[in-house]
């Protein structure tokens, strides 16, 4: 296996020196084509983490930090985040296991702050690669940092904090960030609340204040609602440019990697469509990708302060991942489905060639809990069962073991011309010993 391992290793070095020589623009790290997301709950760094990788995840994003500003030394800072020497040993170990694992940081959180808009996205880019490298990447541990980051801005407990309303200036910095993040090859990805990214309507608002009118009448007041709060992110900001071709011509790429709608918001539309009106989660899941696929109009014009007109908005199955919840949710406020019914969705929408990226799940730190049914859900082991993102045949995926076929056969290729050419053309003489 350790032959394997180098070969594998030499390919990825040819591939990247190939392409660097190019000039073309290279991401820092490749996300998987699918995906399992696995979030660590607040300042999670333990063992559970390793088994969640073991058994699918391959996308883990820990959790989390906060974009300050310090009002003494007038410069943006980074506040809270798991403990880096954790993470980067948690990393090592995932390495040496051989399980391919991307690695990014959330920013917000329920009840967290809201980035500082006092300094500019240049500034805090700034800052954020300096910590990133400097406090987070740990040379002796071979860990050069976090891949790039999550946007999970989201509002308070406190219904009248200012926290439950969007300032466009704390979203215009988000996006600003993200295009910097992404030129300088970051994976940047956000966890919009369901709410926050709705396809059913096409209303917009920077509030989180609202309701959903069929729950109304079952919870009444229940106000932390967004109306498309992060679809102007998408529009906006959901293209990067990232050099110029020779024509001339810009060379872009999407800004967001991916995007995790979480169905699980308190009391949401998923949970009223299966657990009220008894639609089967199976033909809820085909129903959704299938009209972020398609893409709705969202009227940013009727907010003036964004400067922005009505535009549509889409997220194609190829980016989007559903976010789901494991053991903790109750089923009455918070979305808990069966596996089996995700697992007949997800084989439909593959079918039609409209599978969705993968699924993420919050949180890792409640895996192998009892649900309220009293069976106990390992989510990572049960959606990697949908999606084979862990082979069990080896702790090689099946992308990497294409890469070293591949490789072989083209070295076996170079070296059989090689072979042609010095019978066609020996070496003069005075070369032979």
């Amino acid at each position: 296996m350790k032959t394997v391992e180098i070969i594998f290793k030499l390919l990825l070095s040819i591939i990247f020196l190939i392409h660097f020589s190019s000039g073309e623009w290279l991401p820092k790290v490749v996300l998987p084509e699918k995906i399992i997301v696995g979030y660590a709950t607040w300042d999670q760094c333990d063992d559970k983490i390793i088994r969640a990788a073991e058994e699918g995840v391959n996308t883990i994003i820990w959790f989390s930090i906060d974009l300050l500003h310090n009002y003494t030394t007038a410069r943006p800072y980074i506040n809270r985040g798991p403990d880096p020497d954790c993470v980067a040993q948690i990393a090592k170990k995932l390495r040496d296991m051989n399980l391919e694992t991307v690695h990014l940081i959330s920013i917000g959180g329920w009840n967290a702050l809201h980035p500082d808009t006092t300094n500019t996205a240049e500034q805090i880019f700034i800052e954020w690669k300096r910590w990133n490298s400097e406090v987070i990447a740990k040379s002796d541990l071979e860990f050069s940092g976090y891949d790039g980051i999550d946007w999970d801005i989201e509002g308070t407990d406190d219904v009248a904090n200012e926290r439950n309303h969007f300032k466009v200036e704390t979203l215009d910095l988000m996006g600003k960030l993200s295009l910097l993040m992404k030129q300088d090859g970051y994976i940047v990805a956000m966890a919009p609340a369901e709410s926050y990214l709705d396809p059913s309507t096409s209303t917009f608002d920077r509030s989180l204040r609202h309701t959903y009118s069929e729950w109304d009448p079952i919870v009444p007041n229940f106000s932390y609602r967004g109306r498309n709060t992060y679809g102007y992110l998408l529009s906006r900001y959901g293209s990067t440019v990232v050099g110029t071709a020779e024509n001339g011509l810009e060379i872009t790429e999407e800004t967001f990697d991916f995007v995790t709608i979480q169905l699980y918001e308190g009391y949401s539309h998923c949970l009223y469509n299966t657990s009220i009106l008894n639609q089967p989660a199976s033909e809820y899941i085909q129903n959704i990708v299938q009209r972020f696929h398609r893409g709705w109009n969202v009227e940013f014009s009727s907010d003036p302060e964004l400067l922005w007109n009505t535009t549509r908005v889409q997220v194609p199955s190829a980016r989007l991942v559903i976010g789901l919840a494991n053991g903790w949710a109750d089923n009455t406020k918070f979305l808990l489905l069966n596996s089996t019914e995700v697992g007949l969705g997800y084989k439909y929408l593959e079918e039609i060639g409209l599978a969705p990226k993968g699924f993420g799940f919050w949180d890792i730190f409640d895996e192998g809990r009892a649900t309220y049914r009293g069976d106990v859900v390992w989510l990572a082991k049960e959606l990697n069962e949908i999606m084979n993102i862990r082979n069990s045949g080896g702790k090689y995926g099946i992308g990497s073991l294409c890469l070293i076929l591949c490789g072989l056969i083209i070295f076996f290729f170079f070296f059989f011309f090689f072979y042609l050419f010095r019978q066609w053309h020996p070496p003069p003489d005075y070369l032979h010993f």
